[in-house]
């Protein structure tokens, strides 16, 4: 059987945008300000290194936050930052609008439930395409069916 992946890129709310694109403006800034300063340039160089680093990662993490759906697997990608999660240990995916820190940069997002290692775990993403995202993740794990706005993993009957 041949692996088909989709690629679906991360919602990104306007204030996380205009957020991030704030810092690298404000790091960019104190950047230009400090090199004027009279301090000794293995310093200046440090805190050069350093605020590239910081706005390149930050850039990374913006553009790069996709979520790819394989025929077993979902794999969370957040800049630098991945997870996998096979797919037969998911065991709810519903919508939220919580605040925690996920790899997801919209406060739309689905709340995955999973298990990993014997422990219950969670992760929210937040997929622009989030209805087709639901149907094509039903459709490649048996058991899953939705249920309503959430996706819910059938138990199996004794």
């Amino acid at each position: 059987m041949v692996a088909t992946c989709q690629r679906y890129p991360s919602k990104r709310d306007t204030q996380f945008v205009v957020c991030a694109w704030l810092m690298v403006g404000l790091w960019g800034w104190y950047l230009a300000g400090f090199v004027t300063l009279p301090e000794p340039w293995l310093l200046k160089g440090s805190f050069i290194a350093f605020g590239v680093a910081a706005t390149a990662l930050l850039l990374w993490i913006l553009y790069g936050t996709h979520y790819i759906l394989g025929d077993r697997h979902l794999l969370i990608r957040c800049g630098p930052l991945h997870w996998q999660i096979e797919l037969d240990a998911i065991h709810e995916i519903a919508p939220t609008q919580t605040y925690i820190s996920s790899a997801a940069l919209s406060l739309d997002r689905l709340l995955i439930a999973y298990q990993r290692a014997g422990r219950s775990r969670v992760i929210a993403i937040s997929p622009q395409q989030e209805a087709e995202f639901l149907t094509a993740l039903a459709a490649r794990s048996p058991g899953l069916e939705p249920v309503g706005d959430r996706i819910w993993r059938r138990q199996p009957t004794p």
